[in-house]
């Protein structure tokens, strides 16, 4: 779905907030129900993004999810959060969720890897480089002190971004996956890190 000009409009007001500095005004806060629409709008976007850059650094599945699947994957996480099976935070811009960060308990509830968790994360390309990827890790770090003793997470070998983006965080590569991930007849290697928190 390519870009409209509404929403680049959009995306060029929040790079500047009140204040005149630059990057947008970022809430982080608990996902609630009516987050779906954006939250699958940008997802279903980077089955684009990976047709024009097939190193992009996310894992998706072979055939797009339908509009059921999906509605049953957010109940699911919206559930697991409730529960406190999960932490997870959505970034907020302009009244619309721009990111999602998610830690997944390991295993099943007060086994011997519970006190493991597993990082996923993801921003809408509009919102890139402005500092939401940064305000989730922020924010979800901070709960999963309360939860987890470690957070781990597998990241692409290629994408430097994300990996020094982690890293400022304190996270480190522990190992790294070979041919992790089948992209058409491409293969793509994962760093594994963590941190403890």
């Amino acid at each position: 779905m390519p870009r409209t000009g509404a929403r680049m409009a959009k995306r060029e007001k929040a790079r500047t907030s009140e204040s005149g500095r630059k990057g947008p005004k970022i809430i982080t806060r608990k996902p609630k129900p009516s987050d779906f629409r954006d939250v699958i709008e940008y997802y279903y976007r980077f089955y684009e993004e990976v047709k024009e850059n097939p190193l992009f650094g996310i894992v998706l599945s072979h055939k797009r999810p339908n509009m059921s699947d999906e509605r049953k994957w957010f109940s699911e996480l919206l559930g697991r959060t409730k529960r406190g099976a999960t932490v997870a935070l959505v970034a907020e811009v302009d009244g619309h969720a721009v990111g999602l960060c998610e830690v997944n308990a390991i295993g099943r509830p007060r086994s011997e890897v519970s006190h493991r968790g597993e990082l996923g994360i993801a921003v809408s390309s509009d919102y890139r480089g402005m500092g939401v990827g940064t305000a989730l890790l922020r924010s979800v770090l901070g709960k999963c002190r309360k939860k987890f003793e470690v957070v781990e997470l597998s990241v692409f070998s290629k994408n430097k971004g994300a990996k020094k983006l982690y890293e400022s965080f304190g996270f480190s590569t522990y190992a790294t996956r070979p041919h992790s991930i089948k992209r058409g007849d491409a293969y793509l290697d994962e760093d594994l890190m963590r941190l403890e928190v």
